[in-house]
């Protein structure tokens, strides 16, 4: 039972946050080696609606406590966006959708509305970009 609680768990994370190495593989529909923000929402999309019917076991378009085994943690709860106790399909997309935003907002460096390859590699250290990688201090 816990098990599928922290399977769910990571997977909305995944959906949800913006997994990079998920994210890459098919956003790029147009071949341009950017991810528009359009691009990146139809897959993460797909994903969430896929992993959304499989925890929805009475197919009733929302996941309830006994579908989450009791427990919502962080993610789950941010998710149900009215405090109902379940996360419906609408709350569950809302939520997508304002991660995208701002994923799109911390990761597109120069503002021109795609993320490119370098923008993808680009670590935060206090919300700023620090090249490829992020320092770590010395000493």
């Amino acid at each position: 039972m816990q098990h599928r609680f922290k399977t769910f768990t990571l997977l909305m994370m995944m959906v949800l946050l913006g997994s990079q190495a998920a994210m890459a593989k098919g956003t790029d529909t147009d071949g341009d080696g950017k991810f528009s923000k359009a691009e990146i929402k139809v897959q993460r999309q797909a994903q969430l609606d896929k992993k959304f019917a499989k925890f929805d076991t009475n197919q009733d378009g929302q996941l309830t406590m006994d579908e989450l085994q009791g427990k919502r943690g962080g993610v789950a709860k941010k998710a149900d966006m009215n405090k109902d106790g379940v996360i419906t399909k609408d709350e569950a997309r809302a939520h997508l959708s304002n991660n995208i935003d701002k994923y799109m907002q911390k990761k597109d460096a120069n503002g021109d509305g795609f993320i490119d390859q370098d923008e993808r590699k680009r670590k935060f250290v206090n919300g700023s970009h620090a090249g490829k990688k992020a320092q770590k201090p010395k000493g």
